[in-house]
């Protein structure tokens, strides 16, 4: 065992000297970063010329075909609103192309016998060039199954596959500066939308998808205010291709995305 000297000021103002025991696995990983932060900073990436590359590289990643482009935005609601964002998947794109970063997420909590049942996620995102360090928890709640009388390990696990998505994503995109991220957000969307053109086809096709990820149509029209779909526009159309992102990410529920709608009373 590894052994390191720790010194620590007590109440008397006295210097106190203490050996702290270092296992093989901890100097093995505490030698494997050092190690990247050195070639880090050997080969730097966060320099004018080498930026630019890496957002031309995510620009190509992102609008290679539409369904990535569609993945790489979602739309959530939020307080009556649609709040939208750059996804996971741009997130994934992001990390990939900015180099010289490590993260990682894990579990810390699972609480599936209380009367609020819940997941929290730890994600650390480490920039090894400029030594900066993002780390971000998580807590998603769990949702059983209809039908079932207890949560089981399926429930559990989705719980924790979109939380893990939700602390990746928040962890890269709050060390990647955002300078870089939306430009690409926002060609990916573009892309994902299209124009005028194609805005009939587009919304038929989005329609349709979301009905297969089992939303009513109704429900569907009635969440960007329209009442057939041919009345669905450009801006609408962006917020459904958001909304089954965040399906798919993991982000919302069919019941949160597209609420029952509530029909007056006779006489109301």
């Amino acid at each position: 065992m590894t052994e390191i000297v720790k010194q620590q000021e007590n109440s008397e103002n006295e210097i106190t000297t203490e050996i702290v025991g270092i296992t093989a696995l901890e100097s093995m990983e505490r030698a494997s970063i050092d190690m990247q932060i050195t070639t880090a900073k050997k080969y730097p990436m966060h320099n004018p010329k080498m930026l630019s590359k890496v957002k031309e590289n995510m620009l190509t990643l992102a609008t290679l075909d539409e369904e990535t482009a569609a993945a790489c935005f979602y739309t959530l609601p939020r307080g009556g609103k649609a709040i939208q964002g750059p996804s996971v998947r741009l997130a994934e794109i992001a990390l990939n192309c900015y180099g010289n970063i490590r993260v990682g997420t894990r579990i810390i909590e699972v609480d599936d016998r209380t009367s609020t049942p819940h997941v929290v996620i730890q994600a650390v995102c480490h920039d090894l060039e400029n030594n900066a360090l993002i780390t971000i928890e998580k807590r998603r709640r769990i949702t059983k199954k209809k039908f079932n009388e207890r949560i089981d390990e399926d429930d559990i696990q989705l719980a924790v596959n979109a939380c893990t998505s939700i602390a990746y994503r928040d962890a890269a995109f709050k060390l990647i500066p955002m300078a870089l991220i939306k430009p690409v957000w926002q060609a990916a969307k573009a892309l994902a939308i299209g124009d005028i053109r194609s805005l009939n086809a587009k919304r038929i096709e989005v329609v349709e998808k979301l009905k297969k990820m089992g939303a009513f149509e109704e429900r569907i029209l009635a969440v960007v205010g329209c009442r057939k779909v041919e009345d669905i526009g450009v801006e609408e159309l962006g917020q459904l291709i958001g909304l089954g992102t965040a399906l798919k990410d993991g982000d919302t529920t069919l019941e949160e995305a597209f609420p029952n709608i509530t029909k007056p009373e006779l006489g109301v």
